[in-house]
């Protein structure tokens, strides 16, 4: 995997702005398929338009990230779905034969997610995401940094 400035500077070439390091976070609850998940990743947030691009780089623990890179290599890892209702988004995600192989939640329940492991399908895993209003205003300073 890239180092974080050089993906950072090439997604800020690329995109409508510099990246915008989140370094050290990791989710306060986040239990995989197979039990809790304990692990730090710096994270790094673009924007293209609307769409926004997240460079993940595990820094400790096993997580679903380290496992993709242990697999995979580098490259997409998720895609990410916003939902009104994330149990709604879960239940139908499982009646549909998926696995849910991690979820929880960040910025003090601000933001709550599940990732959906589509591989099955053809696809990356599919992150379904319910996003509170601190969380979206946090987002908003970083698609207008000027505003």
């Amino acid at each position: 995997m890239r180092p974080p400035r050089r993906s950072s500077r090439t997604c800020s070439e690329s995109c409508a702005g510099p990246g915008s390091p989140i370094s050290g976070s990791g989710p306060t609850r986040a239990p995989t398929a197979v039990g809790p998940a304990d692990f730090v990743a710096d994270i790094s947030l673009a924007y293209s338009g609307a769409l926004q691009l997240e460079l993940i780089r595990p820094v400790s623990g096993v997580s679903i990230y380290t496992e993709h890179l242990e697999r995979h290599g580098a490259g997409l890892h998720h895609v990410c779905v916003e939902v009104d209702d994330l149990a709604d988004a879960v239940a139908a995600a499982r009646a549909a034969g998926h696995e849910i192989v991690q979820e929880g939640s960040m910025g003090g329940g601000g933001m709550e997610f599940a990732y959906v492991d589509t591989a099955a399908a053809g696809a990356s895993y599919v992150e379904l995401a319910r996003i509170g209003p601190e969380i979206r205003a946090f987002y908003e300073t970083l698609r207008h940094p000027t505003d």
